[in-house]
């Protein structure tokens, strides 16, 4: 990759992370409405007559943006009590239903839109600040992607020295980039396909294709109208409600891909050998304080920039005696927090050892992880059960790695790992010891 495209990766990234946690947010808040909805749809014939005109009035509030046609309603209700018992109170509940699914949409294109022009921005920005930076520390483009993947699209020379020395150590200890390599299973060449990005300034229109509906709308065009608005243009009882969509624009539509102008910003798919995803098990415990954890800092820095670079999935799980879990690719803001506390604690693996094999065994896009520990291996054997879990997980394919960053008292670990790759540290005594 250019530096350009490396830079680029990287803000892009950032926004997948924001709408990651928008998307969150907006479905959350739709559960809530939807209970709401439930509630409702339960009232009695009484509280329909007695509660109906306040309903109206709050969703009006909530809706009329996005296409609610209270005062039909309103008028319908007040017109003819009956309507609060048949068709016209159940299309009243339905359009109510459709409308809260089609706000969190909008709302978070709304989102993406904005966001998208603000990273334009900032992309533009960095990439006439960023390049001069380099070339005056001399830093190869690798070890800028590495430190660059860590920093959540967001550029300041503080933070990429501080981590800068964090990656530099692979220097010392090569063996590094070695198991990064061998983490993750590969699959067929036929299967998953990688997918890369061509960039560039102008816009353009994108034609369509057999996957060109991109979501719903609202509007009056009569050619994309969703199956339920065409329903209701052929029922005499609710035609009336029909052509006041139309005249006033709130007509639920589909809406194409090959109507909307878009960055030049495209996915194009190519072959790659596809490797799976990975977990790995930091050992925080006091036993890793000084050199050790900075070594495990550094290899979970590598394994980060390849899960980014071959888009996979990255599960950190950092443990002493209890755990602290995180999809590192979603929730890498999180990384300088965990870099910056001091090891310290004793170590226990069960915990560990329990949730690895939970996301191995229940969790589908980690089924078919391989297993990176980084610890100095001065911890107990699990119990058995767990042990004999790692064991079954191996015959079905996974492979348990370890990074050993010093040594333990007794090999005991060695039968449950594929290899435990050891990393010579020299041990200073202090003086007067």
């Amino acid at each position: 990759m250019t530096l350009s495209e490396i830079i680029a990766q990287g803000v892009w990234a950032a926004l997948d992370v924001e709408m990651a946690q928008k998307r969150a947010f907006e479905q959350n808040r739709r559960q809530v409405e939807l209970r709401r909805w439930e509630l409702v749809r339960d009232w009695t014939l009484e509280k329909r007559v007695k509660d109906w005109p306040s309903l109206l009035e709050s969703l009006r509030d909530e809706y009329e943006a996005y296409g609610f046609v209270a005062g039909f309603y309103a008028h319908k209700f007040h017109e003819n009590p009956e309507n609060l018992n048949n068709e016209v109170w159940e299309k009243f509940m339905e359009d109510w239903r459709e409308l809260i699914s089609l706000k969190v949409e909008q709302i978070l294109e709304t989102a993406e839109r904005e966001s998208v022009i603000k990273l334009e921005s900032k992309l533009q920005r960095y990439l006439k600040e960023i390049p001069p930076y380099l070339e005056v520390v001399s830093i190869d483009h690798d070890e800028f992607a590495q430190v660059w993947s860590t920093m959540n699209g967001f550029w300041n020379t503080v933070d990429f020295e501080r981590m800068r020395q964090v990656v530099q150590i692979q220097r010392k200890y090569p063996i590094l980039v070695e198991i990064a390599q061998k983490m993750g299973r590969v699959a067929d060449e036929n299967s998953r396909q990688r997918m890369s990005v061509a960039s560039g300034n102008s816009q353009q229109l994108q034609h369509a294709t057999k996957a060109d509906i991109q979501g719903i709308t609202i509007g009056d065009d009569l050619n994309a109208m969703l199956p339920l608005e065409m329903a209701e243009s052929a029922d005499e009882s609710l035609e009336d409600l029909f052509f006041y969509k139309y005249v006033t624009k709130s007509l639920q539509n589909f809406q194409h891909q090959s109507h909307l102008l878009k960055p030049v910003h495209q996915l194009q798919m190519k072959a790659a050998k596809q490797r799976g995803p990975m977990i790995v098990c930091l050992d925080t415990s006091g036993s890793m304080y000084g050199q050790p954890e900075l070594i495990g800092h550094s290899m979970l820095v590598k394994l980060l920039h390849l899960a980014d670079t071959q888009d996979r999935d990255l599960y950190l799980i950092a443990f002493s005696v209890s755990i602290h879990p995180i999809e590192l690719r979603k929730e890498r803001g999180r990384l300088h927090a965990i870099f910056q506390k001091t090891s310290t604690g004793d170590t226990d693996a069960s915990k560990m050892v329990t949730e690895v094999c939970h996301l191995l065994h229940d969790v589908p896009a980690y089924m078919s992880s391989d297993v990176l520990w980084i610890t100095d291996f001065k911890m107990k054997l699990v119990e058995q059960d767990l042990l004999d879990q790692m064991q079954k997980h191996r015959r079905n394919g996974t492979c348990f790695y370890g990074l050993r960053t010093g040594l333990a008292d007794e090999p005991v670990w060695e039968p449950y790992f594929e290899r435990i790759y050891d990393v010579a540290i020299p041990h200073f005594r202090k003086y007067g010891k």
